[in-house]
């Protein structure tokens, strides 16, 4: 029936203040986790403050994908507003802490705060990005690995970018130029980390002329000795 449609039930409300300060979507989503906690209340179903979050249930009042609301669920943690359970799904609110953020006037407090939660928003995201890259490294050996993989986290910090075809490329060029000399490609892969190379044929390069400096050129050590033998 038309009345279905357009009825209140299909209608959902949010706190403009705490939108202002934490994003539309999360408040939003707060506010469905609030009605959630309410009806667990009214029904006996909390314990010791924590309520389930039926996540298909919340994606029809919001949208919001079961990864989305777990992906603000650590937002709102961050902001100490939300407290997870072992269960991922069992979450508690704590309204004190809600409270005091709306009701804190000092501009600089909330601004700084929420830089904050967006600077932590952003580091989980790229954390998440580097460790998919890390799932393309290919080797049985945990010191090649562990290299390949500060390799990543250097590149990733450093350069802001990386992706799946220079993790791939990279190992290949490192195959193929150490024919299975671990030494030396620990040493190329270091080359690489300690310059932030994106692409591993600059450490090769770097490690070529390295080489060949150290091997035409004798240090002074050798020198001594060379001298001390034939005087």
């Amino acid at each position: 029936m038309i009345i279905n449609l357009i009825s209140t039930n299909n209608y959902n409300q949010y706190n403009i203040e705490l939108a202002h300060l934490i994003g539309l979507h999360e408040a939003i989503y707060l506010n469905e986790l609030i009605n959630i906690n309410d009806k667990a209340i009214r029904k006996n179903k909390v314990a010791n403050g924590f309520f389930t979050v039926d996540r298909e249930y919340v994606t029809k009042r919001t949208t919001l994908t079961s990864a989305e609301q777990k992906e603000i669920d650590q937002e709102l943690k961050i902001c100490t507003i939300l407290n997870i359970g072992e269960d991922k799904d069992s979450v508690s609110i704590d309204y004190s802490k809600l409270t005091t953020m709306l009701m804190d006037k000092n501009e600089s407090i909330l601004k700084g705060f929420v830089k904050e939660v967006k600077a932590q928003k952003k580091q989980s995201k790229a954390e998440v990005i580097r460790q998919q890259l890390k799932k393309n490294v290919n080797t049985q050996n945990d010191e090649l690995y562990n290299a390949y993989c500060e390799w990543i986290d250097s590149v990733s910090n450093k350069r802001g970018y990386m992706d799946k075809k220079a993790v791939i490329e990279g190992q290949q060029v490192i195959d193929n130029f150490c024919d299975r000399d671990l030494d030396k490609a620990l040493k190329i892969i270091s080359i690489a980390t300690v310059n932030s190379y994106v692409d591993m044929n600059w450490a090769v390069n770097t490690y070529k002329k390295d080489y060949k400096v150290s091997v035409n050129m004798p240090t002074l050590q050798n020198i001594q000795q060379l001298s001390d033998e034939v005087f």
